[in-house]
């Protein structure tokens, strides 16, 4: 079984990263600016958020895990590049989803590593 604190890590990139991608378009649309791809940007991080995590969560992928974390840092870092030509309610979504990424990711730290009976021992 999972631990807690791991658990509300997954629960929280599930949230960020899958429900609102999957729907964030219709709450918050891309800036015309935008280039086309951002509308299916959003839509394919969150199938691939949740179909890590249930990977993870089933069959205990640590790689699934990892995709996911690593998909959701870069999604979450590249909004900020173009923070200052934003309006304020799409900066500020932007920076609160940053925040909660991070703190989700911090959570989950643990479950990307091997036990570590075997990183002390050598063992693989």
């Amino acid at each position: 079984m999972h631990p807690n604190r791991v658990v509300t890590g997954a629960v929280l990139l599930a949230v960020v990263g899958g429900v609102l991608g999957l729907v964030g378009n219709l709450i918050l649309p891309p800036p015309p600016t935008a280039p086309a791809f951002a509308w299916y940007l959003g839509p394919a991080v969150g199938v691939l958020t949740l179909a890590g995590l249930a990977l993870w969560w089933w069959r205990g992928s640590r790689a699934a895990l990892w995709t996911v974390v690593v998909v959701n840092a870069v999604t979450a870092v590249l909004p900020v590049l173009d923070l200052s030509s934003m309006a304020a309610p799409l900066a500020t979504a932007v920076v609160v989803a940053l925040v909660v990424t991070v703190v989700a990711i911090a959570l989950v730290a643990p479950a990307l590593h091997g036990p570590r009976s075997a990183r002390v021992t050598g063992a693989a």
